[in-house]
């Protein structure tokens, strides 16, 4: 497919142009939700959004990145990424790593290895998961989902730093994300005479609602707190402004597969990470 890119730093343009494709498929949600974050925030820091459009003018792939996390791509598999590449290099380099759905992600690696000699690894493989109906936990556990307090922020950083470290995510500072959620009333907590389990939630897009991180501290774990924090928050947005909502769970731990698949939730792609090496730079995932 012929399609030209354009680079631009300005959040506001790239979701005018890139809004039609954002909204196309589940698999972009991620990229879609997180250029919806940096325009909602008055504290960015430097990022840099791409389109590539064909001869109609209609958006056919884009990428984003928000240092310090790698390039995101969608739609680069029928897409050349090269010319990419070569533009983006210019304004953003070294790159650590990217990601994207399986066939996004693989052609844009292969095509940075191809220009810069830097190596290129695997790093994470998630499952794309999605629901349209909740089936509620058989046992649920004691308890109930509430909002995060104000007064509990940093309990929730401290959460988020270590679901981060057992996750295998570097680089990045997680309180401006905590804060983030909890201004948008979108950070949640299993109470059960005290926070035991906490799971966030991305802004609805295209009628669709991202749950995740999702983190129970290994003194709460085996209880039902997760599954049943991550049914509460799922039903609380199907009852609010998503008609589906969708997670991400790493194939590498099959035990939380298992819990999202008894919870309704289905696999309709994959999510691929790749770390560049001899880059200068480690590969920090997004969360």
């Amino acid at each position: 497919m012929t399609a030209t890119w354009a680079l631009t730093d300005d959040p506001f343009q790239f979701a005018a142009q890139a809004a039609p494709l954002l909204a196309a498929r589940l698999e972009h949600n991620l990229l879609a939700t997180i250029a919806a974050d940096v325009r909602g925030s008055s504290s960015r820091g430097p990022v840099l959004f791409a389109v590539a459009c064909d001869g109609d003018g209609e958006p056919r792939a884009a990428a984003l990145r928000t240092p310090p996390w790698p390039l995101l791509v969608i739609g680069t598999d029928e897409v050349p990424v090269e010319p990419l590449l070569e533009r983006w290099l210019e304004r953003d380099a070294p790159l650590p790593g990217v990601g994207g759905p399986a066939e996004s992600s693989r052609a844009v690696a292969d095509a940075y290895v191809s220009l810069t000699g830097a190596g290129s690894k695997l790093a994470m493989r998630e499952a794309m998961q999605s629901l349209e109906q909740v089936s509620a936990p058989e046992r649920p556990p004691r308890g109930r989902l509430r909002e995060a307090a104000t007064h509990e922020v940093g309990l929730l950083i401290e959460w988020e730093r270590a679901f981060r470290a057992e996750a295998g995510v570097t680089g990045g500072d997680p309180e401006p994300a905590v804060r983030a959620r909890m201004e948008r009333g979108a950070a949640f907590i299993w109470d059960d005479e005290g926070p035991v389990c906490t799971v966030g939630r991305a802004r609805t897009y295209a009628a669709v609602a991202r749950v995740g991180p999702v983190y129970t501290p290994p003194e709460h774990r085996r209880r039902g707190y997760g599954s049943a924090a991550v049914a509460a928050v799922a039903q609380r947005a199907l009852d609010g402004d998503a008609d589906r909502c969708m997670l991400l769970s790493d194939l590498a731990n099959p035990t939380a597969s298992g819990v999202y698949h008894r919870l309704g939730f289905r696999q309709f792609a994959e999510w691929h990470d790749y770390a560049f090496m001899g880059s200068g730079a480690p590969l920090p995932l997004q969360p």
